[in-house]
């Protein structure tokens, strides 16, 4: 459970780095267009690499003999969450 934990957070902290970013570029759209985009960037390439690193993890979980079902759970609910948060991020990125 540990592994897939850390590997949970590190998706975690994309996601929160994203939204972060995601939150600069409204303040900076209407009085620095020049911030704006380039906070908005960040935040795409915060969301490139969480999926990134999802599908690496996903694919080094198909390599594994046993998965213990309280993983596999989490590991859904990541998948679950991922989808919901950046959602979010593309919405405040719409704005």
């Amino acid at each position: 459970m540990k592994k897939i934990e850390k590997m949970i957070d590190h998706i975690k902290d994309e996601i929160k780095g994203a939204f972060a970013y995601a939150e600069k570029y409204v303040i900076y759209k209407n009085t620095k267009p020049e911030w704006a985009r380039t906070y908005a960037d960040m935040a795409t390439d915060e969301l490139d690499h969480a999926q990134e690193l999802h599908s690496m993890y996903d694919e080094w979980m198909t390599t594994l003999s046993y998965i213990p079902e309280d993983d596999k759970e989490a590991w859904e609910h990541c998948g679950a969450m991922m989808a919901e948060k950046v959602a979010e991020v593309r919405l405040l990125l719409s704005k």
